[in-house]
C-alpha cells in the first residue's frame, strides 16, 4: 500500500534522526590567549573588547600551519558563537 505522502519530498533540516551534533572540545591548555566561556564572551560583545578578543582568534589561526593547532582554535570558536547575537 501507498499512501500519498510516501511519495512527497521530505525536508530533512530539522529531523532530529539525521542532525546528530557532537560538541565541541578543544585543549583549553593550547590555546595562545586566554578562553573565554560563551557567557562571559556574549556580555562583552557589545563592547571593543569583543574586536580584540575576535582579532586575536582569527591572528591565532592566520599565524599557524599546524592543522591541529588551527581545529583546536576553531573548535573553541565554536563553543562561543552557539547565541544567536554572538553568532550574528
Amino acid at each position: 500500500m501507498i499512501h500519498h505522502s510516501d511519495t512527497t519530498v521530505k525536508p530533512i533540516i530539522g529531523n532530529k534522526d539525521i542532525e546528530i551534533h557532537e560538541e565541541a572540545t578543544y585543549n583549553k591548555s593550547c590555546l595562545p590567549f586566554d578562553a573565554l566561556t560563551a557567557e562571559e564572551f556574549s556580555l562583552i560583545i557589545d563592547k571593543p573588547e569583543s574586536e580584540e578578543v575576535l582579532s586575536t582568534i582569527y591572528q591565532a589561526i592566520v599565524n599557524k600551519s599546524s592543522l591541529t593547532y588551527v581545529i583546536n582554535i576553531l573548535s573553541y570558536f565554536e563553543t562561543i558563537i552557539t547565541q544567536a547575537n554572538v553568532a550574528n
